[in-house]
C-alpha cells in the first residue's frame, strides 16, 4: 500500500514548509519507512513518502527534490527502474540518489547504481546518525542553490532596475542637451537682437537730453533721466543673464586658488576708487579654494556687490568675509550689517528673476540694479564645483552669504 506523508508540522511551529527543501522516500516495507522517516527527525525538510516504484515516479512529477531515498528491492517497479526514468526527465536529471537495500555490497551490481546516478549506498541495518549526516549534506546544498537563485534573481531585477534609470538618464540627458541649446540660441538672441533696440532707445533719449534740454521743464527731465536709468539696468540685466548663461555651460578651469587675496582684488573693482562712500572691509585668514578662477570671481563679485549695496545705508557700514575649513568642505562667508532679510521668503534668495526676499532689504531693491540675476549666478557656480550655498539674515540686522568648495 503506498502513501504520501508531509513530515510532521512539529518541525515547524509556524506550519509553514513551502521553504523547505524536499525529500523523496521510497520503501516498500512499512516498518522500515517508518524507521527511515524517525531517522531524519529533526532535519529541515519536507518528506514525502512512497510505498513503491510507481507511486515514487508520481511523486517525482509533481516537485523537485533535495534527495530522494531509494529501496533498491521494490516490487514491479525497483529502484533503479525508478533511477532511470529520473535521470530521463531533465527537470529531475541533476536530483542526487542514495540507494537503500538490505544486500551487501559484493552481491550488487554497483556500477549499475553510480551509472545512474547514485550518489551513494546505504546498507542495512541502517544507522540512524549516518543517514542524517549524508542527507543532512544534500538539503544544504539545495538551501545554497535557492539562496544562489535568489540572489541571481534579485540581481536581474537590480540589473533591469538601473537600465531603466540609465534610459531616463539617457533621456534626461538628451532633454538637457536640447534645451541648453535653446539656452544657447536664446542667449545670442538677447545678446544681438535686444541690445540693439534697447541701445536705440538709449541714445534716442541722449540726444533729446543733449539737444533740447534748455527746452524741458523739470518733470520731462525727471522722465528722460529715469528712460535712461531703466535703460542701463536692463542692459546690466541683459549682461547678467549672459553670465548666467555661460557660466552654466562653460567648462571649468581649475587651479588652486588665493580666496582672501582674490576677495580682496573683487571689493577693490566693485568700490571704484570711491573708498569713502565703500564700507569697511574685513577679510579673516581664508582657506585656499580649488576651482575655476574667472568662476569664483564672479561669485565674490556678486556676493560683495550685494553686501556693499545692502549696508550702504549704515553709518558704519561693514562687510566681513570669513572661512574655515569643515570636514571635506572649504566654507566661505560674506557678512554685512546692512538691510538683512526675512528667513521667511528665503527660497526665492537665490532664483532668478525672484525679486526682492521681503523685509527691509526689499525697500532697498528699488532702483539698485540687482536684476535679480546675481545670487542665482553664484548658486550655479558653486553647484558646479560640487559645492552648496546658503544665507542667514533677520530684517535690518544684517546677512551672511555662506559658500563651501570641496577641500
Amino acid at each position: 500500500m503506498s502513501s504520501t506523508l508531509p513530515i510532521e508540522t512539529r518541525a515547524d511551529p509556524t506550519g509553514e514548509t513551502a521553504d523547505k527543501p524536499n525529500i523523496l522516500l521510497a520503501d516498500d516495507e512499512p516498518a522500515q519507512r517508518i524507521a527511515l522517516t524517525e531517522a531524519l527527525e529533526g532535519l529541515e525538510h519536507q518528506l514525502y513518502v512512497a510505498g513503491d516504484g510507481r507511486e515514487a515516479l508520481r511523486l517525482l512529477l509533481q516537485r523537485p527534490y533535495a534527495v530522494v531515498l531509494l529501496d533498491v528491492n521494490m516490487p514491479d517497479i525497483d529502484g533503479f527502474e525508478v533511477a532511470r526514468m529520473l535521470r530521463e526527465r531533465p527537470r529531475s536529471r541533476q536530483t542526487p540518489v542514495i540507494f537503500i537495500t538490505a544486500h551487501r555490497a559484493d552481491e550488487l551490481d554497483l556500477r549499475r547504481g553510480y551509472a545512474l546516478g547514485a550518489v551513494d549506498y546505504i546498507f542495512a541495518p541502517v544507522s540512524a546518525a549516518t543517514l542524517r549526516a549524508k542527507v543532512s549534506v544534500f538539503l544544504e546544498l539545495e538551501r545554497a542553490r535557492r539562496d544562489l537563485e535568489r540572489q541571481i534573481a534579485e540581481s536581474g531585477r537590480a540589473a533591469l532596475e538601473i537600465e531603466q534609470l540609465n534610459a531616463g538618464l539617457r533621456r534626461r540627458a538628451e532633454e538637457l542637451e536640447a534645451a541648453n541649446g535653446e539656452l544657447d540660441a536664446f542667449a545670442g538672441v538677447v545678446s544681438n537682437d535686444l541690445r540693439a533696440p534697447l541701445r536705440a532707445i538709449e541714445g534716442y533719449a541722449r540726444m533729446v537730453e543733449d539737444d533740447h534740454f534748455e527746452r524741458l521743464d523739470g518733470e520731462a527731465r525727471r522722465l528722460l533721466k529715469v528712460v535712461r536709468d531703466e535703460c542701463r539696468r536692463m542692459e546690466r540685466m541683459i549682461q547678467n543673464l549672459l553670465t548666467f548663461t555661460r557660466c552654466s555651460r562653460a567648462p571649468l578651469q581649475p587651479a588652486l586658488i588665493d580666496m582672501a587675496g582674490l576677495a580682496r582684488t573683487a571689493f577693490a573693482e566693485l568700490r571704484n576708487g570711491d573708498a569713502a562712500r565703500a564700507p569697511m572691509l574685513r577679510v579673516a585668514q581664508l582657506p585656499p579654494g580649488r576651482g575655476d578662477p574667472d568662476l569664483l570671481r564672479q561669485v565674490w563679485m556678486h556676493l560683495l556687490s550685494n553686501a556693499i549695496k545692502y549696508c550702504a545705508r549704515q553709518p558704519q557700514s561693514t562687510v566681513e568675509v570669513e572661512g574655515r575649513v569643515e570636514g571635506a568642505e572649504s566654507v566661505y562667508c560674506v557678512r554685512d550689517n546692512g538691510a538683512g532679510f526675512d528667513m521667511r521668503n528665503y527660497d526665492r534668495l537665490f532664483g532668478l528673476f525672484k525679486g526682492p526676499v521681503g523685509g527691509s532689504r526689499a525697500s532697498s531693491e528699488k532702483g539698485s540694479g540687482g536684476g535679480g540675476v546675481g545670487l542665482a549666478i553664484v548658486e550655479r557656480v558653486i553647484t558646479r564645483h560640487g559645492g552648496r550655498v546658503w544665507a542667514e539674515g533677520r530684517p535690518n540686522e544684517g546677512a551672511a552669504f555662506y559658500f563651501s568648495l570641496p577641500a
